[in-house]
């Protein structure tokens, strides 16, 4: 019997994955840290810990170095109720030491951590390979969510979605998986992002930020996750034109890239038409649920449009993919949305660089750009900073903005040519904006991101 056992004994441990060999084995996920940083500015340093030995771990530090430079250590956290059980995880950690960079362009940053009883050291450091940069533009991160009307666990997932599409510089997308709403190329297209067996709900973030962000169901922290992202940046503008036809119900729409740091790579573009305020069933759910930021179609496929940007972009140069698509008659033109992509791909890794948003609302505004006799505004919709064009040089001129319920919220005299206007305290939303001028008064409405 002895015998039996110790041989019972050796086949149990050999069928353990390895990493579950030892003792006190922690490894970094879901690391924040984004591919491109601001130089000069405070990063914070957040991610998850996951224990993925056969015993609990009581405590744990993490550690970095940027550049081959000297370490910044954490002090010890220690984990109570008896520690971290196996295949849990400890989130999120944020390392006291921001990083900061004082040099643009190319760096080399890892980070590892060191748990207790720790002696597999070899995967406990993630590197990531991030550019500095001085010149940028403001980054929308892209959220796609995995869901169904069948999935019980859904309206969670659903509720977190639609928090993270109400914070400014987002760009939400929910790819249905068998049921009404769901399509092939989408089903294709996110189930890609799976490993091992598909689940829903399924959060990602910028399409897996090149290997640094997984497909995961913690819908609870899916919107700290979406708020460690929200200063990012991005190499590149990204701007969109869309225009539909509502007889015909055609929709032809540029997106334009323009790089304001360039670098090589393997450069994709994408448009996702979606749809929102659909009426449906939803387990899990009682009475009508609606639906919201549903994916209906990719105009670029499932892989995105290749060969429009190239391989090492010209700086300042735009780059446009014009698409055209007959939408749907069962589809309500008038709760339409676009959401614009440029990403780059790296063997199987994928990162989404930047994103941008257009929406149509039942009230028949579209934030796109507006325009009269004698001025024009632009972005819009608008992120921080929208600009007012004097096309006409009138000599003088009084801009106001106003909300949809008629509040004055900015008033701002235009002399010049050109003028900005700050915006970045402004709730997301639609807004009016008049122009007083010794040639005219004129109503424009622009979009808030």
């Amino acid at each position: 019997m002895k015998t039996a056992g110790k041989g019972i004994a050796i086949i149990f441990i050999l069928i353990l994955p390895f990493s579950r060999l030892f003792a006190g084995d922690a490894i970094i996920t879901h690391l924040a840290l984004q591919k491109y940083i601001k130089v000069g500015v405070n990063i914070s340093i957040t991610g998850w810990v996951e224990n993925v030995s056969g015993s609990n771990i009581t405590s744990f530090k993490t550690c970095w170095r940027l550049d081959n430079g000297s370490t910044n250590m954490s002090t010890t956290i220690n984990i109570g109720g008896g520690g971290l059980a196996p295949g849990g995880y400890y989130l999120p950690f944020t390392h006291p030491v921001a990083l900061n960079v004082s040099s643009s362009g190319p760096h080399v940053f890892e980070i590892w951590v060191v748990a207790t009883g720790e002696t597999n050291y070899s995967n406990d450091t993630i590197t990531i390979n991030f550019t500095a940069l001085s010149s940028y533009a403001n980054k929308i991160n892209l959220f796609e969510e995995y869901t169904a009307t069948w999935c019980q666990y859904c309206p969670a997932g659903n509720s977190a979605a639609n928090s993270i599409a109400s914070l400014q510089r987002t760009a939400v997308a929910k790819f249905h998986n068998s049921d009404a709403y769901s399509f092939a190329i989408g089903e294709t297209y996110y189930e890609a992002y799976y490993s091992g067996s598909i689940f829903t709900p399924g959060g990602m973030f910028n399409m897996g930020e090149s290997g640094n962000y997984s497909v995961n169901s913690g819908s609870n922290t899916w919107l700290s996750e979406m708020n460690s992202r929200s200063n990012s940046i991005s190499p590149l503008e990204l701007s969109i034109s869309p225009s539909l036809n509502i007889t015909s119900r055609q929709l032809d729409v540029d997106l334009t890239a323009k790089f304001k740091y360039v670098e090589s790579g393997d450069y994709y573009m994408n448009v996702y038409i979606l749809e929102n305020g659909i009426s449906g069933t939803q387990t899990g759910a009682s009475g009508t649920y609606i639906h919201n930021h549903v994916v209906r179609a990719m105009l670029g496929g499932s892989s995105g449009s290749a060969g429009i940007i190239p391989n090492t972009p010209v700086l300042n140069s735009n780059y446009t993919k014009n698409y055209s698509f007959t939408i749907p008659s069962g589809w309500d033109l008038d709760k339409l949305a676009l959401i614009g992509l440029v990403f780059r791909k790296d063997g199987s890794l994928t990162d989404a660089l930047n994103a941008v948003n257009y929406s149509y609302d039942n009230s028949g505004v579209e934030p796109v750009l507006a325009t009269s006799n004698s001025f024009a505004i632009y972005p819009n919709p608008a992120i921080d900073i929208i600009t007012i064009e004097n096309t006409a040089r009138s000599k003088r001129a009084i801009v106001s903005i106003y909300n949809i319920e008629g509040k004055l919220l900015l008033s701002q005299t235009l002399t010049l040519e050109r003028t900005e206007m700050d915006i970045s305290n402004f709730s997301r939303g639609l807004y009016i904006m008049k122009v007083k001028s010794d040639d005219g008064i004129y109503f424009m409405r622009f979009g808030k991101q």
